[in-house]
């Protein structure tokens, strides 16, 4: 699914494509990072947990799970907000996946 996506997205989609496919590539990579998920809950349990330390986007890893969330809070009647404060330096240090995971519960 990600790579179908990916080469969809290089092939210049419509602008009114483009909103869709960024969120499907998101949705994509949660589900990748749901499977890991369960995989990580192993490593848990034996006591193996690895944290990342890499550097990312932060803002653009919020307006991703922001993409992905306001349709499921829209079909539940809910609304999605997201303030970033200026403050906040876009690229940071840590792990990505773990954050996307705790905020996308």
């Amino acid at each position: 699914m990600n790579g179908i996506t990916h080469l969809l997205l290089e092939d210049h989609p419509k602008p009114n494509q483009l909103h869709y496919l960024n969120s499907l590539k998101f949705s994509g990579n949660y589900l990748l990072t749901f499977i890991n998920e369960i995989l990580e809950i192993n490593r848990i349990e034996s006591s193996n947990i690895e944290i990342e330390y890499i550097n990312f986007n932060i803002k653009q890893l919020l307006l991703d799970i922001q993409n992905s969330m306001t349709e499921i809070a829209s079909n539940n009647n809910n609304k999605f907000t997201l303030e970033i404060d200026e403050n906040i330096p876009e690229i940071v240090l840590g792990d990505p996946t773990k954050l996307s995971q705790n905020l996308s519960i």
